[in-house]
């Protein structure tokens, strides 16, 4: 009977309090986009994005708190300039990273721009030009392992090979605790044998 089946699994999800799913939905597809962005899988990426960005909407658009519901677009934003980034995709990069700066300027957050550094930070990487990925990057989040590891490949790129080693044995010896973390984990591990 799906009604008893129903029940039971709300039953379920209030005692292992998992009640809710859209949020648990959002964290497997912020998952998916990440490890995808990282091994050049921009196709399930974008599908990842555009699956993402109307749960997104929907978990805030109860919000009474305007800054609620500009971090949440801020993430999708962020998202697609990251993916044109790592394509090298320098016009669609540069158009998200502008968007992203101006929906968070009403924000108060004084780390608010940390996700426009990560974008151009990367596409300069992709660009090969190290010096200015390196300074980017050392704006952008420092809690993000990947981003670390970007940065460490951007100083090494810029002949700060000590700098960058740091960086890399920090991600080697991060225990990691997501799928994106331990392909950078494994990344910088290779490079400080």
């Amino acid at each position: 009977d799906g009604t008893r089946r129903g029940r039971e699994i709300s039953d379920l999800r209030r005692d292992l309090n998992l009640s809710d799913p859209r949020g648990a939905k959002i964290g497997a597809l912020d998952a998916e986009i990440q490890v995808a962005t990282q091994v050049g899988d921009f196709t399930t990426a974008s599908r990842a994005i555009a699956q993402r960005a109307p749960l997104a909407r929907e978990d805030v658009a109860g919000a009474s708190d305007e800054n609620v519901k500009r971090v949440a677009a801020s993430v999708t934003l962020y998202y697609e300039g990251l993916v044109a980034a790592r394509q090298g995709d320098s016009v669609t990069a540069n158009a998200k990273a502008d968007e992203l700066r101006k929906v968070l300027a009403a924000t108060n957050d004084p780390q608010k721009d940390q996700g426009v550094h990560a974008i151009l930070g990367v596409l300069a990487l992709e660009q090969k030009h190290f010096p200015e990925a390196a300074s980017h990057l050392a704006q952008a989040n420092p809690n993000d392992v990947y981003l670390m590891y970007e940065r460490a490949l951007a100083l090494d790129g810029a002949g700060k090979t000590s700098e960058a080693k740091a960086l890399y044995t920090k991600v080697a010896r991060f225990n990691f605790n997501s799928p994106d973390v331990a392909f950078a984990h494994r990344e910088a591990a290779k490079r400080v044998r």
